[in-house]
């Protein structure tokens, strides 16, 4: 999650899929993805979905702190306005789940 336009989300999942970043940004609304990771001598299956950081899209942000049991918020270290959209983002999530600081 995180402000639109940035595109780290996209990058670090394709970076999970493929262990190489991808050169070109192709901005997404939603997309869902499942990446096999094993951590030690175990296999976890993860379903990942890349939401949409516009503000038009900020209504289905609560139905992800809703039913998700993780969460990546990115933004971009040039951008302060990204900075504040993760901060909202953060303190939305708060408001709707109890977390558990890793």
């Amino acid at each position: 999650m995180g402000s639109g336009g940035i595109g780290t989300k996209t990058s670090a999942i394709y970076y999970l899929e493929n262990n190489k970043f991808f050169t070109k940004y192709d901005p997404t609304i939603e997309e869902w993805h499942e990446v096999t990771m094993e951590v030690g001598k175990e296999s976890y299956q993860l379903k990942i979905v890349d939401t949409a950081g516009q503000e038009t899209f900020s209504a289905m942000r609560e139905l992800y702190y809703q039913s998700c049991d993780g969460f990546i918020i990115g933004y971009s270290i040039t951008s302060k306005g990204s900075f504040r959209v993760a901060e909202e983002m953060l303190q939305g999530i708060g408001r709707v789940r109890v977390m558990e600081k890793v």
